[in-house]
């Protein structure tokens, strides 16, 4: 019992003293945090070991008590009761101060923990924080390199003043073009540019360049329908090339051109005095488009399609793929949406140079 107790006397003389912790510094560095967490894991184990410490008294304790109460029911006839009495309360004496100290010991340890946690946590607050403040700083520094800004003696006023010029006039010129043929596509059939109907069904007497138009012309007669009526911009209700069934036309470009596309327009049923699907129903309806390289030849198909009357009056149609490049095209009006005769206003050819 000496010995043990001898033992838990040198053990608890071993104790560390208590510190209080340091207030972190609002510029806690990396260093600072890993001390903090070395600090932390040091006082971990202390309270693992004071704990170990603190049960094993407590068995010693509970072991000199049985002793102490065996020695009074049973005592040696060789050691008088009373001094051997005596000295086993000392050792219990001895033994309660031991676990007074453990116990002092220990809180002192569980505050000195609490104290590091603190310190952990505001330790990883303030490196939080200054890892925002850097990433900030960080962006702003890419947006000033991809963002310069603007020459010191440039007026601001001035340069948005010149932007928004530039863009109105942008704007007012797209939808001057879109006004003026209403596509935006440069249309190499239209007459006025040199297009020309040179074939019509195999022949063309009514061409403008035949015989009998010219004729026509120095009478000064004209007919009311033409078939180079379909290259004209007059949209004027009538003002198109009527024929009966079916029809074809060879057109002369106003440049040889790769072709992209055609278009086919018909009245807007809306500006008629009766408006009405009726009244249009005599729009063309399927049509096909070939690539000729003379008038004469049967050519090679570019597309086929279909005028709807449920679509706008315009209708675009476009190529797989540009063309090779072409002088002529001829276009077959195979059927319209059941009137007798056919009543076509316009055609126009797209492409490039």
């Amino acid at each position: 019992a000496a010995a043990a107790a001898a033992a838990i006397t040198a053990t608890a003389a071993s104790s560390t003293t208590p510190t209080k912790p340091t207030p972190p510094s609002s510029g806690a560095t990396a260093e600072q945090l890993q001390q903090v967490l070395d600090t932390l894991s040091t006082l971990v184990g202390d309270v693992s070991g004071l704990r170990t410490k603190q049960s094993g008294l407590q068995e010693e304790q509970q072991r000199l008590q049985s002793m102490l109460v065996s020695l009074a029911d049973r005592p040696d006839p060789t050691t008088p009761g009373q001094e051997l009495n005596s000295g086993v309360h000392r050792q219990l004496q001895q033994l309660g101060a031991d676990l007074a100290d453990l116990q002092t010991s220990t809180a002192s340890t569980a505050e000195r923990l609490h104290g590091a946690d603190v310190l952990l946590n505001s330790s990883l607050q303030t490196t939080h924080t200054a890892a925002l403040s850097v990433a900030r700083e960080v962006a702003a520094l890419k947006a000033t390199a991809l963002s310069p800004a603007p020459p010191a003696n440039v007026d601001q006023e001035a340069l948005r003043q010149l932007v928004h010029t530039e863009v109105v006039g942008e704007m007012a010129r797209t939808v001057s073009l879109l006004a003026a043929d209403k596509t935006g596509l440069t249309d190499y059939a239209l007459a006025a540019a040199g297009g020309k109907v040179v074939r019509v069904n195999g022949g063309c007497w009514t061409c403008d360049d035949s015989q009998v138009m010219r004729l026509f012309q120095a009478l000064g007669l004209s007919l009311i329908s033409r078939p180079s009526q379909i290259l004209e911009a007059d949209m004027t209700p009538g003002h198109c090339w009527s024929f009966r069934g079916n029809a074809s036309a060879v057109v002369q470009l106003a440049a040889r051109i790769s072709v992209s596309a055609v278009t086919l327009e018909h009245l807007d049923a809306r500006l008629l005095p009766s408006p009405g699907e009726k009244n249009i129903s005599s729009a063309p309806r399927h049509f096909t488009v070939y690539g000729v390289a003379t008038p004469d030849d049967e050519g090679q198909l570019l597309l086929s399609g279909e005028y709807k009357l449920d679509g706008p009056p315009l209708q675009t149609f476009y190529l797989d793929s540009p063309s090779a490049p072409l002088d002529f095209v001829r276009l077959v009006i195979h059927d319209n949406h059941g009137q007798e005769y056919t009543c076509f206003y316009r055609f126009r050819v797209h492409g490039s140079t």
